[in-house]
């Protein structure tokens, strides 16, 4: 996936397209997911690895489904982090107040 995917599910274009394009690519990645913007400025047959652009990440579309979950895992895991970081700062505080 290169670009951000907003609140409402529009897929906005990102700065860097085809260096990011190049790059996975040259990863060996087969398929990229790239902000329909960017195609008008692209030519497609320039790469090997296969263009999606996508408008908006809707329904019925397999890669609007995987663009979801992506973000679904992603909000979870940066809640899971936080409240890691959380509990570790408190810890100190936690245990004492047990103790007393």
């Amino acid at each position: 996936m290169c670009g951000e995917v907003g609140l409402s599910g529009e897929v906005r274009p990102v700065s860097r397209v085809e260096q990011r394009i190049a790059e996975a690519e040259k990863l060996g990645f087969e398929h990229i997911i790239i902000p329909a913007y960017h195609l008008r400025g692209i030519t497609p047959n320039k790469y090997k690895i296969e263009l999606h652009p996508v408008k908006k990440s809707g329904r019925g579309s397999a890669y609007s489904l995987w663009l979801k979950q992506c973000v679904m895992a992603w909000t979870t895991a940066v809640a899971i982090i936080v409240l890691l970081i959380y509990m570790l700062k408190n810890k100190g505080a936690t245990s004492s107040k047990v103790n007393d």
